[in-house]
């Protein structure tokens, strides 16, 4: 049975942020604030799970003062756990947590960012949406070049929604909604005595439903008809192919869905397309958790 998904993943009205003391930790506070102030969020929840004591409670509430909307409400939570993901995941549920912002690790000597252990278990635990920040800035700037992922999936019209409604208060113009297919997928299906020609026509003739059945599931969004919605079909390795799409088109944010499931063993041992995202994020990464009646 196909699950339908309609409670809406926005508004983003409790928001809360995972901090370390990090040099980035200025950086992070600035981006989440603002983010706050871009949705007008109730307050925002900076949460440390770790060690605590007077000196970084100081140091933490310095850095607070130094953001330039060091006077938006905000409560800062914190518990001495070595279960960092546990702890952070019981209290963005307890706090009705709607989006919750982390940081991103930098490869050594290249330009390219990863989850850490934490941040990945929590991409794939969350029960909020997620926002990972790649290269947070002490003063940020908007995300203006937003690329969606449009794969075929009950969470997908949820997820565009959720990207037009940022991309209005971020007074972007447009979204670029990319949708992968597969060849080698194809390929599988086809019969052993098919022709280069007869397989390329199937090829062709499946390429163009995947694009009829993408603009016909776009039509069904509604509201934000200010915004822009581009449409591109890229063939490629799902995860893999939009990752270097939205690095080409010089994203500031790739949005996807949330996983269908708890990832086990085989989805790390055969690389999942969550996985090809994670390993070597292109942006800024927006994880939409939809809901479920």
């Amino acid at each position: 049975m196909t699950e339908i998904y309609r409670k809406k993943a926005y508004p983003f009205e409790q928001i809360a942020v995972a901090v370390t003391f990090s040099p980035r930790l200025l950086a992070v506070l600035a981006e989440a604030f603002r983010v706050v102030a871009v949705f007008g969020a109730k307050k925002l929840m900076i949460i440390h799970i770790g060690k605590w004591s007077e000196e970084q409670e100081h140091i933490l509430e310095e850095n607070i003062k130094k953001t330039n909307l060091k006077d938006a409400s905000f409560e800062i939570i914190h518990e001495e756990s070595k279960d960092v993901v546990n702890n952070i995941l019981d209290i963005c549920k307890d706090r009705l947590v709607d989006l919750l912002i982390i940081g991103a690790l930098r490869k050594e000597n290249i330009f390219d960012y990863y989850m850490g252990s934490i941040a990945r278990n929590l991409s794939r635990r969350a029960k909020c949406s997620l926002l990972m920040l790649t290269e947070p800035q002490e003063k940020p700037k908007a995300f203006e070049r937003i690329v969606v992922n449009g794969i075929e999936n009950p969470k997908t019209i949820p997820t565009i929604e959720t990207s037009l409604y940022l991309a209005d208060h971020e007074k972007a113009n447009e979204i670029f909604v990319v949708r992968e297919v597969y060849l080698p997928l194809i390929d599988s299906g086809l019969c052993t005595d098919t022709t280069d020609e007869e397989s390329e026509d199937i090829k062709k003739e499946l390429f163009e439903d995947v694009v009829s059945k993408s603009d016909a599931d776009l039509e069904k969004i509604i509201g934000f008809k200010n915004i822009v919605i581009k449409k591109r079909t890229i063939h490629g390795k799902p995860g893999y192919s939009i990752r270097n799409f939205a690095k080409s088109y010089q994203a500031d944010l790739l949005i996807i869905n949330s996983p269908d499931k708890r990832m086990g063993f085989l989805d790390r041992v055969f690389t999942h397309d969550l996985e090809h995202l994670l390993s070597r994020i292109p942006c800024n990464l927006l994880i939409v958790h939809s809901r479920r009646n």
